[in-house]
């Protein structure tokens, strides 16, 4: 091998030029073309970031939710004129009787189970508050087990409820439903909402407070029932 520095023919295998001492090795690794590093694979494109979208599985039910919210505007705009409640309005019970009839039985029940506590006004209020209670914890049963035609039921028995309330609370002032005791809150018929409004001296606004409780009971109601008519059509109705 010839010494790259002096020129000078080395022996085969030498460590060294024996002329001028060069290392061989260290030159060669001087010379020698440092290693390119190998290209690390080009970054997946991130997706531009938008504000949190509704999931589709809500998203389906916007324009029924829109539907119901109308028609609920409608009947809370008109609410006085359904005072005192009207045959149209009962006939919903008897459509329904089953399960007016267990939304009855739950408002009962309401009442001596909330007695434990040992205050009046909570045994009064147990009634409407087991009324609510109870369809509210089915929904999220229903909603746990990710069954949308249990939860949709929830939410009508939940807006039924809603409705019934709040004809019970708009009819504080005048008493003048015929209530479980087969007589009128007038008549001596433990009228619930007129003793609770009573103790917080809001019986004169008993309706304006039941207007919105009577809007929420509408879409309660009506949501369902749009979100199953919605679900039928885009399932079976002509296809685009």
């Amino acid at each position: 091998m010839k010494c790259p520095h002096c020129g000078v023919d080395s022996p085969e295998g030498a460590v060294d030029c024996p002329a001028c001492g060069l290392i061989f090795e260290k030159w060669l690794k001087k010379v020698s073309p440092a290693p390119v590093p190998a290209a690390e694979p080009a970054a997946a494109a991130q997706p531009a970031r938008f504000p949190v979208a509704v999931p589709p599985a809500l998203a389906v039910y916007k324009y029924p939710a829109a539907g119901a919210a109308l028609i609920a505007l409608f009947y809370a705009f008109n609410f006085s004129s359904y005072l005192p409640v009207t045959d149209g309005w009962a006939m919903v019970d008897k459509l329904i009787f089953p399960l007016s009839f267990a939304t009855l039985a739950i408002h009962e029940a309401g009442h001596p189970l909330m007695g434990f506590f040992g205050s009046e006004f909570i045994m009064t209020a147990g009634g409407t508050l087991f009324q609510l209670a109870f369809p509210i914890a089915i929904f999220f049963h229903f909603l746990k087990r990710e069954d949308k035609a249990g939860c949709l039921f929830a939410v009508f028995w939940t807006g039924y409820s809603l409705v019934n309330i709040s004809f019970y609370v708009a009819d504080a002032d005048v008493q003048a439903l015929i209530l479980i005791t087969g007589k009128s809150g007038r008549e001596g018929g433990l009228h619930d909402w007129n003793y609770l409004l009573g103790q917080l001296g809001l019986v004169k606004q008993c309706v304006s407070l039941a207007r919105p409780v009577f809007f929420a009971g509408v879409w309660g109601m009506t949501f369902p029932l749009l979100a199953a008519g919605h679900w039928a059509w885009t399932k079976f109705g002509p296809q685009k």
